[in-house]
């Protein structure tokens, strides 16, 4: 499911519409049952979650670990298409979502230790494994954005690269930065940084310039 949908992120990065996509599985040799039944369920899901189609790819077996490739492709008309460069002057940054829950979603999953709840680590868990379907929101407010990124290395990474293509400056305030309320209790606690969430990739959230003036509409869309 991951897979699938972290590749149909650039995508809604674009506010393309997801069409197809080709999936290359290489199994290992001793693979079982019930590993091809759970790609399946997962492949399921994807589609359901994202409207793509599966339009071909390629199956084989190796002796390696589980490799999965996935190419997706979208559509969208030349002059909609919003890019990483175009921010201006005066834009203001915005995201969709937390900032760094799938960092510490992952980090449950590897076992390590924050003493959080049970149902805490799930929802942590859920935004590492099932990233943010953006799509259709993207594809919304694509009139009144100048420059778009899907977040897979990390905010400062990624909005930087808005800032380096479009000839900017960028300036992230600490304070403005959304972070859930289980993030925030770990930084209370001094058990994360601040620095290890914006720094942290996975949580393919949308980062995007926009003139102030459009905030308010973008808002109302969101």
């Amino acid at each position: 499911t991951r897979a699938i949908i972290i590749a149909a992120s650039d995508l809604a990065a674009m506010a393309a519409k997801p069409k197809v996509f080709f999936l290359s599985l290489s199994l290992p040799k001793k693979y079982n049952i019930k590993l091809i039944k759970k790609l399946v369920e997962g492949i399921k899901v994807a589609i359901n979650l994202t409207n793509l189609k599966l339009a071909g790819g390629d199956i084989c077996t190796y002796g390696g670990p589980i490799s999965i490739c996935v190419t997706v492709i979208g559509e969208a008309n030349r002059q909609e298409i919003i890019l990483r460069k175009g921010a201006k002057v005066g834009d203001k940054l915005l995201v969709t979502g937390n900032i760094g829950d799938a960092k510490v979603g992952l980090d449950c999953l590897l076992k390590k230790n924050y003493n959080l709840s049970k149902k805490e680590k799930n929802i942590l868990t859920k935004k590492f494994l099932v990233p943010p379907i953006l799509h259709k929101f993207s594809h919304s407010i694509k009139k009144y954005v100048n420059a778009c990124i899907d977040l897979s290395d990390g905010l400062v990474i990624d909005s930087g690269k808005i800032a380096k293509n479009s000839n900017c400056g960028l300036r992230v305030y600490s304070k403005a930065i959304p972070i859930s309320e289980i993030c925030s209790k770990l930084l209370i606690k001094n058990i994360l940084k601040l620095e290890d969430l914006v720094s942290a990739g996975d949580d393919y959230e949308l980062a995007f310039a926009a003139d102030q003036k459009k905030i308010k509409k973008i808002k109302k869309i969101a």
